[in-house]
């Protein structure tokens, strides 16, 4: 296949709608958007986590303390639902029980880890009383 502008264009690549012809496609390494967002500017989960871990001061019992963003949106909704606030009591609510469920789940695999432990330590034991366990320490 030959073009009138005397480029010689290999008959496997054909061009069309999605296929720029080679010569115009973009080569490894460049990008199109040169002014693009710069490497090592925050995106939003960055930022996100920045603020969430950024420290505050707050008055607690009389005392300053420095607590992080994240601690600190937590005593409010809680202080709002201690003074009534129906959302906010809901809102706590949820968290409590999702923090039960997630102190349970973890109790569990820490239980089946331990029973899969013994099970090893006894399999373990038998093979070495039966003396099909060979001795790595020496």
């Amino acid at each position: 296949m030959k073009m009138e502008n005397n480029n010689t264009v290999s008959n496997s690549y054909e061009v069309g709608y999605g296929k720029p012809p080679k010569h115009t496609q973009f080569k490894p390494g460049y990008s199109g958007n040169k002014k693009g967002r710069p490497k090592g500017s925050a995106n939003l989960f960055t930022a996100v986590e920045k603020l969430q871990n950024e420290r505050v001061r707050i008055v607690h019992n009389g005392k300053q303390k420095s607590i992080s963003v994240t601690e600190a949106i937590l005593r409010k909704a809680g202080m709002d639902a201690l003074n009534g606030n129906a959302k906010a009591q809901k809102i706590m609510l949820d968290y409590f029980e999702k923090n039960e469920r997630r102190k349970e789940e973890l109790a569990q695999r820490v239980g089946a880890l331990r029973e899969d432990d013994r099970t090893l330590l006894a399999e373990t034991i038998k093979e070495y009383m039966e003396g099909n366990v060979n001795d790595t320490t020496k």
